[in-house]
């Protein structure tokens, strides 16, 4: 029977494979962060591109082609806000996660082979990957679910609930001075 101590490459191949992961995670977190937005008009049309700037007299939308976008808080009946790449990284995360939760899993299940457990015997080995590729699928699943949640303004075009809002949304807003986010979420 093999087991993780006996067989150091293996179990040194997960933690690397681990160690690159949360590599990764910690380098896309410095990165700056940019926003979608999808907002719909009182007039039932819907603009979409990235958040631009807000200030009490307007919400600047930039679209595809780089045009701004200019709307009166009067206009505006619903404002969602989503961080670009989102979906991406919730599905490598729990991919991630789940991937190792299984290996981890199979890998201290040992091998059935020495127990004589018949027919559906497996390895430490394949246990491990049957896990990480069981797991690993349903943490993508639930990532992409959790990523693709899109923050909601209801503002129905009045002006006093777009200004109540106004701090939360500007929090998503680059500052045209420095090109940096003017705070983090």
């Amino acid at each position: 029977m093999k087991t993780i101590g006996e067989n150091r490459s293996d179990f040194t191949i997960l933690v690397l494979i681990v160690s690159f992961f949360l590599n990764s995670c910690a380098v896309s977190a410095q990165m700056a962060r940019t926003y979608k937005v999808w907002v719909s008009l009182i007039n039932e049309t819907q603009v979409k591109g990235m958040a631009y700037a807000a200030d009490e007299n307007a919400f600047v939308v930039q679209s595809k082609d780089s045009a701004l976008i200019k709307l009166t808080p009067d206009a505006i009946e619903l404002i969602k806000i989503r961080r670009k790449g989102k979906v991406g990284r919730g599905a490598l995360i729990g991919a991630g996660s789940g991937a190792l939760v299984g290996a981890t899993i199979g890998f201290l299940a040992g091998d059935d082979y020495a127990r004589g457990s018949g027919f559906f015997s497996f390895y430490a080995e394949e246990k491990a990957a049957i896990g990480a590729m069981g797991l690993g699928t349903i943490g993508a699943l639930i990532g992409i679910r959790a990523g693709s949640a899109k923050k909601e303004y209801i503002i129905n075009g009045d002006t006093d609930t777009y200004l109540s809002f106004l701090p939360e949304i500007q929090n998503f807003i680059r500052s045209q001075k420095t090109g940096q986010k003017e705070a983090r979420h």
